[in-house]
């Protein structure tokens, strides 16, 4: 009897900036290494009472590969990455915000995955997706009959691997079952029929709470999408909110020049048209995001000028798909880190920072004090 359990990749980059991630190789988050310490706890314990592995697949993207580390460090046994375990191929949509996809392409994200023919342009379909996972499968149960297999995927490479293990056609995909970011889900296999053992086990996490629990009500729906600033309309805007957010850290207006905040929003613009972009849900600026990318004082660092979320956005959990957009925007400019100035009396700030892998690195010159710099590797 072959046993097979198959391993959801821990909370990505992807679920947690609200980004379409198929094949774009995003990182782990702080609560994703968290998930992946719990299940190597659980691999080892399972391990302990008798239940082994004899061999370790994985979709050779980042966040499966750190996953199956959990599972190769309780086991001792090496990692085969197996790129036929990728996620579903996005096409245009690869590393867009959902906000973004849901304003544009609206239709084609309500319907995903209902159809065989479902597909973004460049993608692959739903139907090409269940072929490559059902081929997959088929190659490595062949070639390791008898064993304890364990396979680390993603989310909806899971679902067309449901679909062959269940016996599901193509046209019933849309009613596989959902698996949670490092669930595990586990199958017995004589040869010709699978049979459940248990499906998007999460026992392990129970101390963890998952990223839809730690959003507010109505706020999952929140997907926002990055609009870029026009010098010839927005300055007055681009103002308004450097004012707030400058307010906000110093408590008054001393040593603010709006004129001098114009020219620079002009500066940054003419280097890079998204160095300045607005935050929209909907038709609405909620949020800004200013990124100097001329500040060439370290050519691995990009730097936040400016990351503000409007007063009533506040303390809803956008404000980290603002600090997503600036990942992917110094990511594909090649540098390594991002980093930002922020007052050492800003303490909710700097916890959310902290929270999403900044470090404390010094101290740089302020209008009224020195400035705390925080790095983060991206």
């Amino acid at each position: 009897m072959t046993r097979l359990t198959i391993v959801r990749h821990a909370e990505a980059e992807g679920n947690l900036y609200r980004r379409c991630h198929g094949w774009f190789d995003s990182k782990i988050t702080p609560t994703g290494r968290l998930q992946i310490q719990r299940l190597e706890e659980r691999i080892r314990s399972d391990v302990a009472g008798g239940t082994g592995y004899d061999v370790i697949f994985s979709s050779d993207l980042i966040r499966t590969m750190e996953t199956a580390g959990a599972v190769s460090r309780a086991t001792g046994l090496p990692i085969i990455p197996h790129p036929g375990l990728r996620e579903i191929h996005s096409g245009e949509w690869e590393d867009l915000t959902w906000g973004y996809c849901l304003r544009n392409d609206g239709e084609l994200v309500k319907n995903y995955g209902t159809y065989p023919e479902w597909q973004v342009k460049g993608g692959e379909s739903i139907a090409q997706l269940c072929r490559r996972l059902s081929d997959t499968l088929e190659e490595i149960l062949g070639d390791n009959l008898g064993k304890s297999i364990c396979i680390v995927s993603h989310s909806v490479a899971i679902r067309a691997l449901m679909c062959r293990i269940y016996d599901i056609p193509v046209t019933g995909f849309s009613s596989t079952p959902e698996v949670s970011n490092a669930s595990l889900s586990c199958f017995t296999y004589d040869g010709g029929k699978f049979t459940e053992l248990y499906v998007n086990d999460t026992s392990h996490l129970s101390d963890i709470v998952p990223l839809r629990a730690r959003l507010k009500e109505g706020d999952e729906k929140a997907q926002l999408w990055f609009r870029s600033a026009k010098p010839d309309k927005d300055l007055p805007l681009v103002e308004s909110f450097w004012r707030d957010s400058w307010l906000a850290v110093h408590g008054n207006l001393h040593g603010f020049d709006g004129s001098a905040i114009r020219s620079e929003a002009i500066r940054m613009l003419r280097r890079n048209p998204d160095s300045v972009s607005f935050a929209m849900l909907g038709d609405k600026e909620i949020g800004i995001l200013a990124l100097d990318t001329t500040d060439l004082t370290e050519d691995d660092c990009g730097h936040i000028s400016l990351f503000a979320m409007a007063p009533e956005y506040r303390g809803k959990r956008l404000a980290v798909q603002l600090l997503g957009q600036a990942v992917s925007i110094y990511r594909k400019l090649g540098r390594k880190y991002l980093k930002l100035y922020v007052s050492p009396n800003n303490h909710r700030a700097i916890n959310f920072y902290k929270k999403n892998d900044f470090y404390e690195c010094g101290y740089g010159p302020g209008i009224h004090s020195d400035l705390l710099l925080m790095k983060k590797e991206i």
